[in-house]
C-alpha cells in the first residue's frame, strides 16, 4: 500500500467542478491529481524515468481510496471579470474596450467564478492498495515535489509519497473500469 499526500498550503482549495463552473469540487477527483502530476512532469522536461512512473500509476487497475476531511466549508462564490487570454483584439464588436491602466488599448473581460473550499484539515491522501515498485519510487517522489498547485493556480500544494496513510474515509465504487463515485 502507498499513498500520495496532498497539503493545501493556504488551507483552502480553489477547485471548480468541471460540470458546474460556479461550484467547488470537493473532494478533488483523483484524475485531477493525476493531471497535475502529468503537467508538472511536462513542465519539468519530460524525464523518461518519471514518465515510466506515471504510466505505472495510470495502469493501476483500481482507483484510490481517499482519506479526506469530509467537513468542508464553501466560500461564497463571487464573480470577477478577468481578461480573456485568447482574444488580443483591443476592439470589441461594438466599440474599443476600456483602457488597460495607462495603455490606450483594452482587453475583453469575461465573468468568471472562483469557488473555494476550506476543508476541516488541509491534508488529504489518495491511497492505493498496491505496492509502489521500488525502482519507480524515486521518480514518483520527484514528480510529486514538482507539483505546485491543484485546481486553480492560487491553490498552492505540497505533495509527497506516504507509506503510512490514515484510514480511508471514502472508498471507490467501481463498475468495470469506471469510477462511479465514493462512499
Amino acid at each position: 500500500m502507498f499513498a500520495i499526500g496532498i497539503e493545501w498550503l493556504m488551507r483552502r482549495a480553489i477547485i471548480t467542478r468541471w460540470d458546474k463552473r460556479e461550484e467547488a469540487e470537493w473532494p478533488p477527483h483523483p484524475d485531477r491529481v493525476f493531471m497535475a502530476l502529468v503537467a508538472a512532469w511536462g513542465e519539468a522536461g519530460e524525464d523518461a524515468s518519471q514518465r515510466e512512473a506515471l504510466e505505472w500509476l495510470e495502469s493501476v487497475p483500481a482507483p484510490p481510496s481517499l482519506a479526506v476531511p469530509l467537513q468542508a466549508f464553501e466560500r461564497t462564490a463571487f464573480t470577477s471579470y478577468v481578461p480573456v487570454n485568447d482574444d488580443s483584439s483591443p476592439v470589441g464588436k461594438k466599440a474599443p474596450f476600456g483602457a488597460m491602466g495607462s495603455l490606450p488599448i483594452g482587453r475583453n473581460r469575461q465573468p468568471r467564478q472562483f469557488p473555494a473550499v476550506i476543508p476541516e484539515s488541509p491534508t488529504l491522501f489518495l491511497i492505493w492498495n498496491v505496492d509502489l515498485p521500488a525502482n519507480l519510487r524515486p521518480a514518483l517522489t520527484e514528480i510529486c515535489a514538482l507539483v505546485t498547485y491543484l485546481g486553480h493556480s492560487s491553490s498552492p500544494v505540497r505533495m509527497w509519497i506516504e507509506d503510512r496513510p490514515p484510514e480511508p474515509t471514502l472508498v471507490s465504487i467501481v463498475s468495470g473500469s469506471t469510477l462511479l463515485s465514493y462512499r
